[in-house]
């Protein structure tokens, strides 16, 4: 019997309690629904909620050739206070060279879960001089990891490596980790004494439905974030919310200071259940019998899954997906809906801003949730 069968956090140690979720769970490469409800567990010690009943076959797809071909790290975002859409990794590498512009020395960096190597070669054009490694477990991302003379692809598991890093980064890779307490021994023999960790997540205080995501074994908040590293022999040194509109930065540094963390509320899991209950209850008022919704995320594959029949098509302003199929249905551009259906924004505080941006006509009709 599994420590989650004894109601034991295996990270941890401390008392887990069970949530059972009414609720569809997604798979985070193209949400697809993958189970109609599910079970979740908060530790009560360090807080981490973690998803135990995560199926083999949802996570082969990591390993398969579709996957390395889905262009993960190509999608453009702006970052908050710009009007410049750029990659995730672009402003990644931009916000990483601040920590490091007073080294003038080589750096080694180890990104975990690199995908095609893009945030290296961000780094590499940052961070002269450097080695760059790479772990992804998807071998056929190999032939699209860069091939100059300082990358380094590895292949057969962090385990394999022996030598110290300057700075390692889980950029939305950490939660797929089963055995996330080995991963953290290990990175904490890995990252030399002034060495930073660097960890991107979803905001669940603006991205509550993150909780949905069928295939990963942890969602973290800052806070449990941070306790969790802690009990590890990190402590946290730098924190931001305001880079991404709904993801969080944490960098963290090794520390032996234990840390004594006050319980928040509203960094329950029984919150963020509330916060989805409260969406679905408002995506369920919709009476137009024709809507559709902006976007191919999970707010957007939320909303299909509640509504159904009554979403046309999904509206999306990346020429990359246009012409394309999500969830069964077409993605097309703003400029070419139907002006008289409605459009639903499922983003909460962020859609007015979206809205001032696609906003063609005065005669589109919207719908705010």
């Amino acid at each position: 019997m599994n420590a989650t069968a004894k109601g034991i956090c295996c990270l941890c140690g401390g008392n887990l309690k069970e949530y059972i979720l009414n609720y569809p769970f997604f798979r985070h490469f193209d949400y697809e629904t993958i189970a109609p409800s599910g079970t979740l567990f908060q530790c009560g010690q360090c807080h981490v909620i973690s998803n135990p009943r995560v199926r083999v076959s949802d996570l082969s797809l990591f390993e398969s050739e579709k996957y390395a071909r889905s262009k993960q790290t190509s999608q453009n975002q702006r970052a908050i206070g710009t009007s410049v859409a750029r990659t995730r990794c672009e402003i990644q590498s931009a916000f990483i060279a601040e920590m490091f512009k007073t080294e003038k020395r080589r750096l080694s960096v180890l990104d975990v879960g690199c995908f095609d190597g893009r945030l290296l070669k961000e780094l590499d054009k940052k961070l002269k001089g450097s080695e760059l490694w790479g772990y992804d477990i998807n071998k056929h991302v190999k032939s699209e990891f860069p091939k100059s003379k300082n990358f380094f692809f590895v292949e057969n598991g962090l385990e394999s490596l022996s030598k110290s890093f300057d700075l390692i980064t889980f950029s939305h890779s950490i939660m797929y980790f089963e055995n996330l307490r080995s991963l953290l021994e290990k990175v904490s023999v890995l990252l030399s004494d002034r060495g930073f960790l660097f960890i991107q997540i979803p905001n669940l205080i603006k991205s509550p439905l993150s909780i949905l995501l069928g295939d990963q074994f942890y969602t973290f908040t800052r806070d449990s974030t941070s306790e969790l590293l802690n009990n590890f022999g990190f402590s946290e040194v730098f924190y931001d919310q305001n880079l991404f509109a709904r993801e969080i930065i944490i960098v963290f540094q090794k520390s032996k200071h234990k840390i004594k963390f006050t319980k928040k509320t509203n960094h329950r899991l029984s919150s963020f259940i509330k916060k989805v209950r409260q969406f679905s209850e408002s995506i369920s008022l919709i009476r137009e019998e024709e809507s559709t919704v902006l976007g191919s995320t999970l707010n957007a594959a939320f909303v299909d899954e509640i509504i159904r029949k009554k979403l046309l098509y999904f509206i999306d302003e990346n020429p990359k997906v246009m012409n394309s199929l999500f969830r069964g249905k077409n993605v097309i551009h703003p400029k070419d809906e139907i002006q008289s259906i409605q459009t639903i924004l499922p983003y909460g505080e962020q859609n007015n801003t979206i809205l001032e941006r696609i906003k063609s006509t005065p005669y589109n009709r919207y719908k705010l949730i």
